[in-house]
């Protein structure tokens, strides 16, 4: 029993580590599957002949979210190059500004992406990452708040759109 006593502590904290680990992986891939479905919308030119806002589409990809994430702590950046050139794209980094609350107060760029230009989406949401068993902490905010910033990415050429 007393040796039971001994392994059960750390198995149970190595269980619950991976748990939390998996938690925190899950919905990183959960976000590049809404990355994927909103590029999806710019490659077929939906959102284009649509003439979707900068609101409506991040409306859109809310929509397109994890119903256990909230539309509050997304950040949404849409660029084009402006031709067919991946060389010419703006790839700097995202940059959300995050409120006490968790929530993004800023929003990113939004650009009208041509038929046969390349474009980009990312998205980031901000995620309550918290502290696992242990103090084991996964936050890459650097402020030490348990927040973990997850980004997607999707670089694609728009397809012609069909009116």
């Amino acid at each position: 029993m007393l040796e039971f006593a001994f392994v059960i502590i750390p198995f149970m904290g190595l269980i619950f580590a991976s748990l939390y680990t998996s938690l925190v992986y899950f919905s990183s891939q959960a976000l590049e599957t809404t990355v994927q479905k909103a590029a999806r919308v710019l490659v077929i030119g939906e959102a284009q002949l649509a003439n979707r806002t900068q609101a409506d589409y991040k409306a859109q990809v809310c929509g397109m979210l994890p119903s256990y994430m909230k539309c509050s702590r997304l950040y949404v950046d849409v660029r084009t190059s402006g031709s067919a050139s991946f060389a010419t794209l703006n790839m700097a980094a995202a940059t959300p500004t995050i409120a006490a609350n968790g929530d993004v107060t800023n929003s990113g760029t939004y650009q009208r992406i041509g038929e046969g230009h390349v474009g980009l989406v990312r998205i980031a949401y901000i995620w309550d990452a918290g502290r696992g068993p242990g103090g084991v902490d996964l936050s890459n905010t650097g402020t030490g708040d348990g927040r973990r910033v997850l980004v997607g990415t999707s670089v694609f050429i728009a397809e012609p759109f069909e009116s």
